[in-house]
């Protein structure tokens, strides 16, 4: 080890000397994203981990900052799960007849209301509960169907992100982003504190180790070839490594909160899709040149080009 190496595994033991002799993994990755250790030796984190466990300290995926007390949960059996369902099913058609019984005691009471004439006057609640008991309440069972098709979208949608280079980015920024340490006491950073515990709490090991290295390696390789002006669509380098850490992902679980996330990105991408494909039609049309939106046909772009400059 070198100077600063030896400095970080310093204050990595010093950090576990105030935990019980014990270091997260988001410790250990903001330290040595702070000295800037994983570019001059991409195998850092392995070696002071190494370190660390030759000095008998604990090295967890758990955040440091968590109090709560470990709890023995047991699983439930099939009696049980059975006896719930069947309470649940009681409490479900309580429920509904308390509503309809409020329902019918609302209308009564606002049905009797009448001004100073004695003219029944049309109450806005009135009218609200009347329509609103036009529309009966979900049966149990069409709550069950409805809560599996919502399960199902979202498993396919997570197929679909994680099948998707976009995903690839995304996490080299929270890599980038949430491994710096922030000042708990400061109320800015209330937020990015839970964010990176969340983050950290769901992504260890995406955002630390060997496979946070081959994502921000990725990025750069595509970065360099870009700024080269080499099709990474089709080089076979970073297509290669695409597949490769896209395959890692796959077994992975994204929290919803990613998944609403790329639903936005995508959702913008395929506007600007459809905004860029109205643009081509438009530049056709006024240069008087027969196109089917549909079936796009191979142009001469070198003669649109001069024809743009002229």
């Amino acid at each position: 080890m070198n100077k600063r190496e030896k400095e970080a595994l310093n204050k990595l033991i010093k950090i576990a000397q105030d935990n019980n002799r014990e270091v997260t993994y988001a410790d250990l990755n903001t330290i040595i994203n702070n000295e800037g250790l994983l570019d001059e030796n991409p195998c850092i984190e392995e070696e002071l981990v190494k370190c660390l466990k030759q000095k008998k300290i604990k090295v967890t995926i758990r955040s440091s900052s968590d109090e709560e007390d470990d709890i023995d949960i047991q699983e439930p059996t099939a009696e049980d799960l059975n006896a719930t369902e069947e309470e649940l099913a009681s409490n479900l058609d309580d429920i509904e007849q308390v509503v309809e019984n409020d329902l019918e005691n609302e209308l009564k009471k606002y049905s009797s209301q009448k001004n100073k004439k004695g003219q029944v006057v049309e109450n806005p609640s009135k009218i609200y509960l009347n329509n609103l008991k036009m529309y009966p309440l979900l049966s149990r069972s069409e709550e069950q169907e409805l809560s599996k098709s919502m399960e199902d979208c979202l498993k396919k949608i997570e197929v679909i992100i994680k099948s998707s280079g976009v995903i690839i980015s995304e996490f080299k920024t929270y890599i980038e982003k949430y491994s710096k340490k922030s000042n708990a006491d400061d109320e800015i950073d209330k937020e990015y504190l839970q964010t990176q515990k969340r983050l950290t709490d769901s992504y260890a090991k995406i955002l630390s180790g060997n496979f946070s290295y081959e994502i921000k390696n990725h990025i750069a390789i595509k970065m360099k070839k870009v700024a080269d002006r080499i099709n990474i669509l089709e080089d076979e380098e970073v297509t290669k490594n695409r597949e490769k850490i896209l395959k890692k992902f796959s077994h992975y679980h994204i929290q919803i909160e990613e998944v609403q996330f790329f639903i936005d990105i995508f959702e913008d991408a395929y506007k600007k899709i459809n905004q860029i494909k109205e643009m081509n039609i438009m530049s056709f049309s006024l240069l008087r040149i027969e196109t089917d939106p549909l079936k796009p046909k191979n142009h001469n772009f070198k003669l649109l080009r001069n024809i743009y400059r002229r």
